[in-house]
């Protein structure tokens, strides 16, 4: 199964020329978000990418960003915020969750409908770094200086499925 969403693959160089210490800042960037997400991550050196892989410690849900703002407005409400990407052309919001074995094919046909996919097990996520281009995402809910729990990927599809009843009964 593939990623949806064109910016989990895509990865260009960054300008070398943009920044000081890139390796270095890029490294203390994949440390901290590593300790707050809970996972290792991996660093393209090729591109200057921090990259996540869903499936052994996070996993992710995608919907359009329509939808996810009011999915995210849920989840804060419910206290099980997490950590949000938004990609690069601000149409899909990026939920990261924790690891829930799901497949796109086994979300709700009511939310497949509504676009809301489950990221394939092994998708190199690309996370927003300091030097931001035209592939880079950026967070919408970013993790906070205190490593939180993810939230689970059932709670997400849950709401959103809560969300797009209510809109249908509006």
């Amino acid at each position: 199964m593939t990623a949806t969403t064109s910016w989990f693959a895509q990865s260009k160089p960054i300008d070398p020329g943009t920044a000081g210490d890139q390796p270095s800042e890029l490294a203390q960037d994949a440390a901290r978000y590593a300790e707050l997400l809970g996972c290792s991550l991996d660093i393209d050196a090729a591109t200057g990418r921090i990259i996540a892989v869903t499936g052994d410690a996070l996993d992710a849900i995608t919907m359009p960003a329509e939808l996810g703002t009011r999915v995210a407005a849920g989840l804060a409400i419910s206290l099980m915020s997490g950590p949000i990407l938004r990609s690069p052309n601000q149409r899909t919001w990026t939920f990261l969750t924790r690891p829930c074995r799901m497949a796109t094919h086994d979300v709700p046909a009511d939310l497949r409908t509504a676009k809301v996919s489950a990221i394939a097990r092994g998708t190199k996520l690309i996370l927003p770094s300091r030097w931001p281009s035209p592939v880079t995402p950026h967070w919408v809910v970013a993790p906070t200086s205190t490593p939180r729990t993810l939230p689970g990927c059932q709670p997400v599809l849950g709401i959103a499925r809560r969300v797009l009843a209510e809109r249908e009964t509006a």
